[in-house]
């Protein structure tokens, strides 16, 4: 399944069918907004992002369609979010408000109603989806690659208003030095890691992981050295895959929720991993 959603598609779905969620950092408090949204203010701190998931009351029968300014940044954020709390029909709005004023609709005036949430996090949470950098410290093996990506690495969106094909991403993925082979696990990390998780999903990516916090300050454990690889660095240790970079067999991303919740303990800490890739 296509994780995002194009305006055009969004145009033809039922008000009935989905709920809009304009998602903002902090406690911005915005004064224009798509008409029938409500608003997600998102935790910068992995722990409290991870309480604020688990928080909400939305209806989980119906599609959550997340948007934010345009750069996808808070949007792909709370995809993760809410597909780590157990809600299964998530989709991020390509382009957000900047594609909306683009095509000439009209905007609602003044500050949308918050989302609802409980006084206590109730919901169940797979942190093996969301990690915070305690959770990643605590992995005792490192998955097939870790990848840092601290600004939009490239433009994900045609002429045509629409999300470009996989061939095309994954062609922009590679010249940018990002090699993955797709059918293992990565973890995701940085300012843009949760776009990044997003279109590794769309590419059909077997496992992605997002880590919350920033990590990049960590003191780097010597059994696990890192290297960092900027876009374009040619002498990648990274190797091209031997198969093409989109998998011949579109395998679909699957949270695989555990049946309880698991506690998040005190005190955080991490190590960066080998092999991150730095963009």
């Amino acid at each position: 399944m296509n994780p995002f959603i194009d305006l055009e598609e969004y145009k033809y779905k039922s008000p009935d069918t989905y709920t809009l969620i304009y998602c903002v950092p902090g406690l911005r408090l915005p004064n224009e907004h798509i008409p029938n949204s409500i608003l997600y203010n998102i935790e910068e701190d992995g722990e409290l992002f991870i309480k604020q998931a688990r928080s909400v009351e939305i209806d989980d029968d119906k599609t959550l369609i997340c948007y934010d300014t345009g750069d996808h940044q808070y949007s792909c954020k709370a995809y993760w979010g809410f597909r780590a709390a157990g809600f299964e029909d998530v989709r991020v709005l390509l382009g957000g408000i900047n594609a909306w004023k683009e095509n000439n609709l009209e905007m609602a005036q003044g500050c949308p109603s918050f989302i609802a949430k409980s006084i206590y996090p109730y919901l169940p949470f797979n942190s093996s989806v969301v990690l915070t950098k305690f959770d990643f410290s605590r992995k005792e093996s490192w998955y097939q690659q870790i990848l840092c990506l601290e600004e939009t690495p490239f433009e994900i969106i045609g002429g045509n208003g629409q999300l470009l094909s996989q061939n095309q991403i994954s062609k922009l993925m590679i010249d940018k030095g990002i090699l993955l082979v797709l059918h293992k696990s990565t973890i995701v990390h940085g300012k843009f890691g949760s776009l990044l998780g997003l279109l590794l999903v769309y590419l059909g990516g077997k496992t992605v992981s997002v880590v919350m916090d920033d990590i990049r300050s960590i003191p780097i454990n010597p059994a696990k050295k890192t290297r960092s690889v900027k876009s374009g660095d040619t002498n990648s240790s990274f190797k091209q895959p031997q198969k093409s970079f989109v998998s011949e067999k579109n395998t679909h991303y699957s949270t695989n929720l555990p049946n309880s919740q698991k506690q998040i303990e005190p005190g955080r800490s991490a190590n960066i991993c080998a092999s991150c890739l730095i963009m």
